[in-house]
């Protein structure tokens, strides 16, 4: 038996092939560009504008959980309030929004979720299961893989929304996170500001 081909130069295409480069070099060159990459700047981009012209809270929560639901595998919104953090909506096949919207979690305490709010920062990393409250959180979720993202989304000093992104399937930009939790942030003033001129 002759041994295999050691180099790419010993292997010979069909004959049939020869030629077929400048053949199909015009087909080549109207191929679709590539799909922009989620959680991309380029994908940021894309929605980038329609925080502009958002009417509603709901329209601000949707564009952000839409855009980290493309590179991630589970997204979860909570809302802060009275000392808890509470589910409200989510994305993901294996997520019941009823289930989600029973999600309690206290606010204070050690946490990954109360560092976020007190240092009113993301937090882009493995999930934590080092305090009671995180280990538990994790356990409800049937564990939790890969990376993680808590973004917190700031208003005049306070954190009313919290956004839990598991299982990242792209690499994740810092600064497109720290964008996108500016514009939903910017986005919720303006609705306030118009509220109070209506």
């Amino acid at each position: 038996m002759a041994p295999p081909p050691q180099h790419a130069a010993d292997i010979a295409p069909p004959p049939e092939w020869a030629g077929a480069g400048q053949q199909h070099q015009s087909q080549l060159i109207k191929l679709p560009q590539a799909t922009v990459l989620p959680l991309s700047h380029e994908a940021f981009s894309q929605i980038l504008a329609r925080f502009a012209t958002v009417r509603s809270r709901d329209e601000i929560t949707n564009l952000m959980l839409d855009f980290l639901s493309e590179g991630f595998v589970r997204v979860i919104m909570f809302v802060h309030v009275k000392g808890e953090i509470r589910g409200h909506d989510a994305r993901g096949e294996d997520l019941m929004i009823e289930a989600v919207r029973q999600i309690r979690i206290p606010a204070t305490g050690p946490s990954l979720f109360s560092t976020v709010i007190e240092r009113q920062t993301p937090f882009i990393g493995p999930m934590r299961t080092d305090t009671a409250i995180d280990t538990a959180f994790d356990a409800a979720l049937g564990g939790v893989e890969g990376n993680v993202l808590v973004l917190p989304v700031v208003l005049r000093g306070k954190v009313p929304v919290i956004v839990f992104a598991a299982t990242a399937r792209y690499d994740v930009d810092a600064s497109v996170i720290r964008d996108l939790a500016d514009q939903a942030s910017a986005a919720f003033e303006r609705l306030i500001v118009a509220a109070r001129r209506s």
